[in-house]
């Protein structure tokens, strides 16, 4: 395991697991939590997809930020995880995330530097194998693939 030091640390407290609630210590975050699937008739959010909005958020800062120190514009920029919850061979669950990634308005070979200049900057899981793909117009995201792929 990859050790950090850390720059934010938060805390969330759940009750009742997958069919509870979750607040945050500073309780901006305060949600019902659903199965999947879960057509009860409240409105509720599932784990996956709350891990989906943070990955994605915090990896389309990183390539936001590549692309100023570059001198270039990715605001308009949009990540979209397909996170996926399935049985591991070895036994038990695990997720798998695979990105796309598309950077309007820049040709796919002048787009951030993300993975030779930034590594550091993009969010890494320890021991997460995941795939890339460039969706919408191409971006410079075979680099980052091969850095995290």
């Amino acid at each position: 395991m990859r050790r950090i030091n850390p720059i934010y640390t938060t805390s969330v407290v759940v009750t009742v697991g997958r069919q509870g609630h979750a607040v945050s210590d500073d309780g901006v975050l305060d949600l019902q939590i659903g199965t999947l699937g879960t057509r009860s008739g409240v409105p509720a959010t599932n784990p996956e997809q709350l891990f989906a909005a943070g990955y994605a958020a915090r990896f389309q800062s990183a390539v936001m930020s590549a692309a100023r120190e570059d001198g270039k514009d990715a605001s308009a920029s949009t990540v979209t995880p397909d996170v996926s919850l399935g049985k591991l061979e070895s036994g038990g669950f695990g997720l798998t995330v695979v990105l796309a990634v598309a950077i309007p308005n820049m040709a796919y070979d002048s787009g951030p530097s993300v993975g030779g200049r930034r590594p550091s900057a993009l969010p890494l899981l320890a021991g997460d194998s995941r795939q890339h793909r460039c969706g919408g117009l191409r971006s410079a995201m075979s680099r980052v693939g091969s850095l995290v792929g």
